[in-house]
């Protein structure tokens, strides 16, 4: 008995089937590369953010140590609310290498920098933070604003705007933000 025409039987596959499957095997493995390397690089990026956020709760927290009339902390103007635009354009994203535009300069810096209007308000100022050994170099910066809410003339405290920057390869400068407030010990007596 013969098999019907166009019925391949036991016989295997043509050329054309395998070349169609090994596309699409291909097809497949390139797309599984991509997705691996997109979750490499999102890895990286967290771990970027975790250190950078690390830093500035750092700075966050050594500013909470500080007196509160100690130089670092020195507004560079006064506002009635941490909402006000003055304080909104100088928490600006900055992501140029060298920040040009003066009102979005931050007014205090970590170490030697050109970011920062007073680069060694540090006192005793060293280098910033390096990250690890594949890390980039992360710079942190902070911008004091006085908060006087009555307009009596009388600080009610400080808000304290702590910006820590690095540079991503193929992405430019990212940055984080932490706004902190530090109470007048004269106003908020215990």
């Amino acid at each position: 008995m013969r098999a019907p025409r166009g019925h391949r039987g036991p016989h295997g596959v043509t050329l054309l089937e395998a070349v169609i499957s090994i596309a699409i095997f291909t097809i497949g493995l390139v797309g599984i590369v991509q997705l691996q390397l997109v979750a490499s690089r999102a890895t990286v990026m967290s771990r970027r953010l975790d250190q950078a956020s690390a830093l500035a709760s750092d700075l966050v927290e050594n500013i909470h140590l500080w007196p509160y009339d100690d130089p670092r902390l020195t507004p560079v103007a006064t506002v009635t609310n941490a909402n006000d635009p003055l304080v909104t354009t100088r928490n600006a994203d900055t992501r140029a290498a060298q920040i040009t535009n003066s009102a979005e300069q931050p007014e205090f810096a970590e170490g030697p920098t050109s970011n920062a209007l007073h680069p060694n308000a540090l006192v005793g100022a060293t280098l910033p933070y390096d990250g690890d050994s594949e890390g980039p170099h992360f710079e942190r910066y902070w911008n004091v604003f006085g908060v006087d809410s009555d307009g009596d003339g009388i600080l009610d405290g400080k808000v304290v705007v702590v910006i820590v920057r690095w540079h991503e390869a193929g992405l430019g400068y990212r940055s984080i933000h932490q706004t902190t407030f530090v109470a007048n010990p004269e106003v908020f007596a215990l």
